[in-house]
């Protein structure tokens, strides 16, 4: 395992985006920058709904979901999996946009707006630890489905 693989960890993911937060918290103002409508509430609400079914989904045919992807034995494409190759971050990133649009105060947007380019870094991250793990076989897996927004990637 190198020095990337042991970073690669959601430990070190959420102390990054907590870190953020606060940082937004201290720095930023707490002033809304837009008033909130019913529909942004609308929006969390749904974004509650899929961030927790997304979450299920993975958790029920991938118990390891959520560990480190260098524990990953195998790919797992069926569930949720056959939908998005990030099912987890496909529902932290809806959230959190959910989130900064219901709650529109200048050091919210910024720490879901940090949180969401962590989540996205991360994915990558994780996708070449799992390109160099699995090979052809993860490559012909990321042809098949979109890596975080369900319908939108490449298609064969």
């Amino acid at each position: 395992m190198t020095f990337l693989d042991r970073l690669v960890s959601p430990i070190i993911m959420w102390l990054l985006i907590m870190g953020g937060a606060v940082a937004c918290w201290f720095y930023l103002p707490h002033d809304a920058l837009w008033r909130s409508q019913w529909w942004m509430t609308a929006l969390l609400l749904i974004g509650v709904l899929y961030w927790i079914t997304m979450l299920r989904g993975a958790l029920a045919v991938n118990p390891q979901a959520g560990q480190p992807t260098v524990n990953n034995t195998t790919i797992v494409d069926r569930g949720v999996y056959g939908i998005v190759r990030h099912p987890i971050y496909s529902g932290d990133v809806y959230l959190m946009t959910a989130l900064a649009l219901a709650f529109p105060y200048g050091w919210t947007v910024a720490t879901c707006a940090w949180a969401v380019v962590v989540f996205i870094s991360w994915m990558f991250l994780e996708e070449a630890e799992l390109r160099k793990k699995f090979g052809t076989r993860y490559e012909e897996y990321r042809k098949r489905v979109p890596m975080v927004i369900p319908g939108i990637g490449h298609r064969h």
